[in-house]
């Protein structure tokens, strides 16, 4: 039975590409499915920037997806390939090969299916026969049904999430960094950042004591608000708006130090100090 035993090798090294071949698969395969999950929800924080909620609830979407994906794609295909977990049986794989190697066809499996006779009902010519057969078909690399080749289209199917992260990346990094760090930190709050900041365009914050001290304001983000405000102590008075994103107020007759803060579009700056300079 010696070519026998040489087709069963045979098919043992198919099927070892058959399960390496199933691991690059599933691992390209990890990749973009994983790849778009993290990159949608990323976007969807950035945009949305929800409380701890919606957060928590991306957070596990994302670890049971990716969990999902290394058990099913990745660590199934490996268990297999070194034997630890039960794979593909004999018959299957010898209509697969059948099916991709023409000059096989049925022959393998029907070999395997003589060879259960034999070795249920112990028959020299059938395993004469069995024997003879297996030498026609040891011809065969039974390796080639195994194509790397057709996992190129899961490449250039990655090649798309790839090149909107890159393009993410060179344009505004923090798009991905940020939401994804606020994702993680599921369980934390975070201060919403304004799309925008306040510039004084004063050269100085400092006025004579009884004189007039006109505030200038420019707004300068990619959203910038449709009024400003200075916030004194909670009382909130309403700046005049110039143009292109600009803002003044007059304080009148300053005889006193003037600690304020700007609002606008729901986000507040930092405290500023007018100083008042004695006469």
């Amino acid at each position: 039975m010696e070519n026998y035993n040489k087709l069963r090798g045979n098919l043992g090294r198919y099927l070892a590409k058959y399960y390496l071949n199933e691991f690059v698969k599933g691992l390209l395969i990890s990749l973009l499915v994983g790849g778009v999950t993290w990159l949608s929800i990323a976007l969807l924080e950035y945009f949305g920037e929800f409380n701890k909620g919606p957060r928590t609830f991306f957070f596990f979407s994302f670890v049971a997806v990716i969990g999902t994906l290394f058990i099913s794609l990745i660590l199934v295909p490996i268990a297999k390939y070194f034997g630890l977990l039960k794979g593909k049986a004999d018959n299957e794989a010898a209509r697969d090969i059948g099916y991709s190697i023409k000059g096989v066809d049925d022959k393998l499996s029907n070999i395997l299916s003589l060879k259960t006779k034999a070795d249920l009902n112990t028959n020299d010519l059938l395993n004469a026969s069995i024997n003879q057969k297996s030498s026609q078909l040891n011809q065969y690399d039974f390796r080639i049904a195994v194509d790397f080749k057709k996992n190129l289209i899961w490449l250039r199917y990655l090649a798309i999430p790839a090149v909107i992260v890159l393009a993410i990346l060179l344009w505004n990094p923090a798009i991905l960094s940020d939401s994804s760090n606020r994702v993680v930190s599921f369980n934390e709050d975070f201060t919403p950042v304004a799309p925008f900041q306040f510039v004084i365009k004063n050269n100085s914050l400092s006025v004579a004591e009884g004189e007039d001290f006109e505030l200038i304001v420019e707004t300068i983000g990619s959203k910038v608000p449709d009024n400003t405000f200075i916030n004194r102590a909670g009382e909130l008075l309403r700046m005049k708006k110039l143009e292109n994103g600009t803002f003044a107020f007059r304080f009148q007759s300053v005889i006193d130090d003037l600690e304020f803060n700007l609002e606008g579009a729901g986000f507040s700056s930092s405290a500023y100090i007018i100083k008042m300079l004695p006469m």
